[in-house]
């Protein structure tokens, strides 16, 4: 039985702002040998994450839906952009081109919010990320991003975690996500 969510409505100064911190795309470089990007670049964007996904889970439940349709939506057109970038550019390039650059950069700062927002609104993310193609790039993208060379090992279980929920890796028999209505 196919879910549906309600359509977005205009958002907030709140929501909007959260919109647009997700779809900003970092000007700094990154690891996998992208110049100038450090890990504690890495760790000040999770920082950020962490607190626009607290003020999120403090909204009511139906206006953090929409929001969070919204802001999956926008993170699978982000990867996808990158996919398109990536797919033809050299990554061991030196030096590595500005825009091969920032599209690691959107996908190294953006998988980890979508795998946590993956564990906390399941359901939503399943309805706006699936078929085969979207999965194909997740797995990539969640692959490029283990990569980096920047991912903290305090991290290492969102990762585990969020890609069982997104089913790309399989789950133990026991597997339950308390926030999702449908296992």
């Amino acid at each position: 039985m196919a879910e549906t969510f309600p359509k977005c409505l205009p958002m907030d100064y709140w929501a909007w702002s959260f919109f647009v911190m997700v779809c900003a795309v970092h000007t700094t470089s990154g690891s996998l040998n992208i110049p100038d990007y450090k890990p504690i670049t890495y760790q000040l964007k999770r920082e950020q994450h962490r607190a626009l996904l607290s003020k999120l889970l403090s909204h009511p439940h139906d206006k953090a839906l929409r929001i969070v349709q919204e802001v999956c939506s926008t993170l699978h057109n982000v990867l996808l952009t990158a996919y398109g970038v990536l797919q033809s550019a050299d990554l061991d390039e030196e030096p590595m081109k500005d825009h091969t650059s920032a599209a690691l950069v959107s996908v190294i700062e953006n998988v980890p919010l979508l795998l946590e927002l993956s564990l906390h609104y399941p359901d939503v993310v399943h309805h706006v990320l699936h078929g085969k193609d979207t999965m194909d790039v997740l797995q990539w993208a969640v692959n490029i991003t283990m990569q980096s060379g920047v991912i903290p090992v305090a991290e290492e279980q969102l990762f585990l975690r969020g890609r069982q929920e997104l089913n790309l890796l399989p789950r133990p028999a026991d597997y339950v996500n308390p926030a999702s209505e449908h296992q």
